[in-house]
């Protein structure tokens, strides 16, 4: 396997991992997928809301509906969870 196919099974293995816990009720965990999250959604919502404001509390809903939402969700690898998200 390639070098690049080697960091994207990393990527897909923290991945997995990180949701599990998160599945577990393990806020730590949850608070690492946020930081690894927060900026690509914000970038995301801030390009369909007119505002700074609406962004941050489309993420902040975000954020609390995924958590309601993984305890129910199998990780299918990084694409389709990005997706879920």
């Amino acid at each position: 396997m390639n070098r690049n196919g080697d960091l994207q099974n990393s990527e897909d293995n923290e991945l997995a991992e990180l949701i599990s816990a998160c599945q577990d009720g393990d806020q730590e965990a949850f608070h690492i997928l946020f930081d690894k999250l927060n900026d690509r959604l914000f970038l995301y919502a801030l390009s369909h809301v007119k505002s700074r404001d609406e962004a941050l509390d489309m993420v902040q809903e975000t954020f609390i509906e995924l958590w309601k939402a993984l305890p129910k969700a199998s990780y299918m690898g990084d694409k389709a969870f990005y997706g879920f998200v």
